[in-house]
């Protein structure tokens, strides 16, 4: 379930009603929380037990969604981050829980090739 695309693509039709704030990160203001709440109401959300955070960042996103995804039975995460020093943090963050995994990889649509990691 790639729920972070879902999101966006929420976050772009209700932004374009105004609905929503530009750029807004905070999960209570972007929607994001109420979506996840959404998806954990669905019958079909009982057939999944992982859910997957690409491009993770720090793990905000994944530590939401453990609090919203819980109650469909959602036990398992998994946190792709290619970034080290965010790596470390998903690590840190979420070592005493133990339902994280975290994959250090690019994720990319095109196969072969390298891949620059840059931080801004």
């Amino acid at each position: 379930m790639l729920l972070r695309e879902i999101g966006k693509a929420k976050a772009k039709v209700a932004r374009a009603f105004g609905l929503e704030p530009k750029h807004d990160t905070r999960f209570a203001a972007n929607g994001e929380r109420l979506l996840l709440k959404l998806v954990a109401s669905l019958p079909e959300a009982s057939a999944y037990n992982a859910a997957i955070d690409v491009g993770a960042n720090i793990g905000d996103w994944t530590g939401v969604a453990m609090e919203e995804l819980s109650a469909a039975g959602i036990s398992k995460y998994y946190c792709v981050e290619p970034i080290p020093a965010y790596a470390r943090k998903i690590e840190s963050r979420f070592a005493a829980i133990g339902k994280v995994e975290l994959v250090e990889r690019v994720l990319s649509g095109v196969s072969g090739g390298t891949a620059e990691i840059f931080e801004i």
